[in-house]
């Protein structure tokens, strides 16, 4: 039988859910602009090592910005804070996974669009080195979804298969670099994008391992 009590608790239910999925999706756009940026922006200056320090920097951040939320426990909390004035405390309510990682590839997708899209209507022309074939979105779908499976993999519980998913992926990716090399400048380059994005996931590990690290001593002593 259907009360007042279990349909308010569904509508709460369905409202927090398209509060987390709305965070989600910002926060996979914020990952995926600032990854693909990076990447033009090491192509724009033909691999530029102080760009590519810089480019991994913002990356990583965003990375981070996305394990912070993949925290769900964390987020939920957040999102459920009670109105001013009232005693209630917020309740941990159960979301299914794919509420915050749906919009997240949702996000991801429209991010990568969005810059390549600017790109296009923008400097293009500029740099005649340039190559916009579809091809070219094979190192920002490498790099974006590598970051997220990085992110997913220090959300609450570790899954060793992501880590797995991605280390294959990258690996692969590593091995047919040649094949997304599509960018032809004339003096060359300092860095490929492919050697880019192989030290930013690098780079992004070692300081999600150190997040998840000091997460999880800071949960235990919580615990004590």
């Amino acid at each position: 039988m259907i009360t007042i009590g279990s349909t308010r608790q569904l509508v709460r239910r369905r409202h927090l859910a398209l509060k987390v999925g709305a965070v989600a999706f910002f926060v996979g756009l914020l990952l995926a602009i600032a990854t693909s940026a990076g990447i033009v922006g090491e192509r724009v200056t033909l691999g530029r090592v102080a760009v590519g320090v810089i480019a991994s920097g913002a990356a990583t951040l965003a990375a981070l910005v996305v394990a912070g939320a993949n925290a769900r426990r964390a987020l939920v909390t957040f999102l459920e804070v009670p109105r001013p004035g009232s005693h209630e405390h917020p309740r941990e309510a159960r979301l299914h996974p794919l509420v915050i990682l749906v919009p997240q590839i949702l996000g991801a997708v429209a991010g990568v669009l969005l810059v390549h899209l600017l790109l296009r209507r923008g400097v293009l022309g500029t740099f005649p080195w340039l190559s916009e074939k579809p091809a070219q979105l094979v190192n920002d779908a490498v790099a974006v979804s590598s970051l997220l499976a990085l992110a997913w993999a220090c959300a609450d519980d570790l899954d060793p298969g992501v880590l797995i998913v991605a280390f294959v992926v990258v690996t692969l990716y590593t091995a047919t670099a040649h094949v997304w090399h599509l960018d032809r400048a004339p003096g060359g380059f300092q860095t490929t994008v492919q050697q880019f994005v192989v030290a930013e996931l690098v780079a992004a590990a070692i300081a999600l391992g150190v997040y998840r690290t000091l997460g999880s001593r800071y949960a235990s002593r919580a615990r004590r």
